[in-house]
Order: C-alpha cells, then structure tokens, then sequence
C-alpha cells in the first residue's frame, strides 16, 4: 500500500501510473489543542520585538527553499510595506535559501521590515504573536504548518497547491 497525504497527492500517483487500488489518501492531522496549548502566553515575547505596538505581523513559516516560494513573500513584504509601513513581517525556519533571501531584503530596502528569525522551537508562538499567516509554496503534500495556524485561529494566504485547498 501506499498512503498519501492528501488526496491530491494521491490523484498525481495515479496520474504517475500507480494502481489506484494500491494508493489510500490518509490526510496529515495535528493534536490541535496540543499545539495550540499556551502559545497566546508565550506570544508576548515575540510581540515585545515589534517596536511599534498594534502593528500587523505577518508570518510565514518553513524551510529556506525555492519550493517555498519565500522570494514571494518578500516581493508581497515591499508592496504591503508601500502601503502599511508599520508592517512586520517574520520568516521562522533555515535553510540553503537564506543568503538570497538576505539579498533580496537588503536589495529591496527592507531590513528592519522583513526579519528571518532562523530555526525556531516554539512556532505556535510565534504564529500566535502574529496577525496573519502566509503560506507561498510552490508545491506541498499537505502543509503542517497551515494546519497550525488553522489550529491557532490565524486567518491565512495560500498558494492553490497540493493539499492545500483540501485543508482550507
């Protein structure tokens, strides 16, 4: 057997030539009161870092790669920043992207404005302290981390992708 975590997942293994008696869709899930358990208290930390209080923080959350899609949120950072430059904007994880991603925030004027936090372990968090989440994949099975936000009650942008629509 082969176990998909989404039916959209499954759908491509068929569409790759799999036997579709072969292939079950078993969608990704999360304990959500675990997760979700404590974060708005912890939250405050993180929120004290914005310097001017009440200012929205946008967050996205995963590894530094191209399939991502964080070159995209950076690019939605400067022209949300054009029109609300009160706007925080947070990017929690690491990985071979990182020095472009450097780049471009510094190419584009953003520093202060858009800050990669680096490989952390309280993400909830870090999404509670935040006002919405984004999640600009280019391509996913079925994102954990949407399910965490959805579980924290974060309104969220995502890309059509994958499992995506299936979760929201």
């Amino acid at each position: 057997r082969i176990i998909a975590v989404s039916e959209n997942l499954r759908q491509e293994l068929i569409a790759a030539g799999l036997s579709p008696a072969r292939i079950s869709a078993i969608p990704t899930s999360i304990d959500v009161a675990r997760f979700a358990e404590g974060a708005a208290e912890r939250a405050s930390g993180w929120r004290s870092q914005v310097a001017e209080p009440g200012a929205p923080v946008i967050v996205t959350v995963g590894r530094l790669y191209r399939q991502k899609g964080l070159e995209y949120f950076v690019q939605s950072a400067a022209q949300i920043h054009d029109v609300a430059p009160q706007a925080r904007f947070w990017i929690a994880g690491e990985g071979i992207q990182r020095g472009q991603l450097e780049a471009q925030i510094q190419g584009l004027g953003l520093e202060g404005v858009v800050t990669l936090l680096g490989q952390q372990q309280d993400i909830a968090a870090i999404m509670a302290a935040s006002d919405v989440f984004v999640m600009p994949s280019l391509g996913e099975g079925l994102s954990n981390v949407l399910l965490e936000a959805m579980a924290l009650g974060k309104p969220g942008v995502a890309t059509r992708v994958g499992g995506t629509p299936e979760v929201v």
